[in-house]
């Protein structure tokens, strides 16, 4: 979207199946540079977070997932996101924290049993709460 200034924005989500990788990190601090050279900086981006699982953990109804070491990895790659990108607004960067959003296992797809089916891709409810998040954040920042 575009507001009455000259300013262009983009969002970028970074996506549930990203390997957690300080690269990927890199990568998108390289794209926001490269959307910042091609507009003469005058694009605000917006990086969302990636998702982290509920405080309790999975329950998951499949097996083979080592939901500690999901965790780990998932707090370990926000940490990374954090210090790339957090404290860059001046520039026209903005992390938004969608993952505190995801605060319940009702977020995540459960089966018939209502085991959770899928421990990286959010239900229905959960993107209505992420997308809520964004909505506000926004709304603060073009208040």
């Amino acid at each position: 979207f575009s507001l009455a200034t000259s300013y262009s924005d983009i969002v970028i989500n970074l996506g549930a199946n990203d390997v957690y990788s300080q690269n990927s990190v890199y990568y998108v601090d390289t794209m926001i540079q490269s959307i910042k050279d091609a507009t003469d900086g005058k694009t605000r981006v917006f990086v969302m977070t990636e998702y982290l699982c509920p405080t309790d953990g999975y329950e998951l109804s499949t097996k083979g997932t080592n939901i500690a070491q999901k965790r780990a990895q998932q707090f370990a790659y926000f940490e990374m996101q954090t210090a790339m990108f957090a404290g860059r607004e001046d520039e026209g960067v903005y992390l938004v924290n969608s993952y505190a959003a995801i605060n319940s296992a009702t977020h995540w797809q459960r089966n018939s049993e209502g085991l959770i089916v899928d421990a990286v891709h959010l239900g229905v409810k959960g993107y209505v709460a992420e997308t809520r998040v964004l909505e506000a954040y926004l709304y603060e920042v073009f208040s």
